[in-house]
C-alpha cells in the first residue's frame, strides 16, 4: 500500500501534534505515503465520508464525543477502522459496540501508535479491495462490494441495488465503473446493467437471478462474453 489516508480528531493540540509527527515517522519507517488530517472536533465527521482509510478518534472530545461521533459514523460507514485515543482503559471498552478496531492510552507513544498502524494496514488493504464509496443523492455511503447485486443506469445515472433493497443514486457512467477498482467482479450483461457476479445465484440461458432474488436479463450483444466471464468467476471461485 503506497498511500494511507488518516484522520484524527482530537481536540487537544499538544497531543494532535504529537500524533501527527508520529504518523509522519510511522510513514517514513515502513515506506508508506501518510497523508493525515486533523479535525478538532467530530461535528465536521460527517463531512468527511469516504476521505480517509483510517479514523484515529479521542473518546473525551468536547460537545460531540468520540464515542457518539462513531455511532453516527457507524449509520454510514461500517467498515472504515477506528482506532480511539483515551486517557482511561475502561472507556476504551465501548469500543467494541462500534466495532472499533482497537485503542490506544493518552499519552500516545509512538510504538505503541505504530503496533496499532501496523493491525490498521492490514485491515486497510483488505478493506479497499472489498467496500465502495457511493456519493449518492442521500449523501456519502460507504458499502461493501458484497452488498451490491447490481448497477443500473437511469437517465445517466448509476443506480446500485444493495441486497437489503435499498438503491443508491449518483451521477457516472457504466463504462467507468467497468474500467474502475469494480470491473473484477461488476460485468456488463445489456446496456443498462451490470451484475455483482459474486452475487449471482442462477444462470439459466440469458436469465440471471441473484441472491437476493432479483432478475436481470443478458442481451443478446452481451451474451456470449458474459456467459464467458460468469462461467470462468464462478468457476474460480469454487
Amino acid at each position: 500500500m503506497d498511500v494511507c489516508r488518516i484522520l484524527l480528531v482530537e481536540d487537544d493540540d499538544r497531543y494532535a501534534r504529537a500524533t501527527m509527527a508520529h504518523l509522519t515517522r510511522y510513514g517514513d519507517e515502513r515506506d508508506v505515503t501518510v497523508r493525515a488530517t486533523w479535525l478538532k472536533s467530530a461535528f465536521d465527521l460527517s463531512r468527511q465520508a469516504g476521505k480517509h482509510d483510517l479514523v484515529i478518534l479521542d473518546i473525551g472530545l468536547p460537545g460531540v464525543s468520540g464515542m457518539d461521533a462513531a455511532l453516527l459514523m457507524r449509520t454510514y460507514d461500517k467498515v472504515t477502522p477506528i482506532i480511539f485515543v483515551t486517557s482511561l482503559a475502561q472507556y476504551a471498552l465501548r469500543g467494541y459496540e462500534v466495532g472499533a478496531l482497537d485503542f490506544v492510552l493518552k499519552p500516545v507513544g509512538y510504538h505503541d501508535l505504530a503496533l496499532r498502524l501496523d493491525r490498521a494496514m492490514e485491515h486497510v488493504s483488505e478493506r479497499r479491495a472489498r467496500t465502495v464509496v457511493i456519493s449518492s443523492t442521500e449523501g456519502v455511503r460507504v458499502v461493501p462490494l458484497s452488498s451490491i447485486d447490481y448497477v443500473e443506469v437511469i437517465d445517466h445515472d448509476l443506480i446500485y441495488q444493495l441486497a437489503s433493497n435499498e438503491r443508491l443514486r449518483t451521477r457516472g457512467s457504466l463504462s467507468s465503473l467497468e474500467q474502475g477498482d469494480m470491473g473484477e467482479v461488476m460485468l456488463r450483461v445489456s446496456k443498462s446493467h451490470a451484475v455483482n457476479m459474486s452475487r449471482i445465484d442462477l444462470l439459466r440461458g440469458s436469465l440471471i437471478r441473484t441472491l437476493s432474488g432479483n432478475e436481470l436479463r443478458i442481451s443478446r450483444f452481451y451474451k456470449r462474453r458474459s456467459v464467458e466471464r460468469i462461467t470462468a468467476y464462478l468457476g474460480g471461485r469454487a
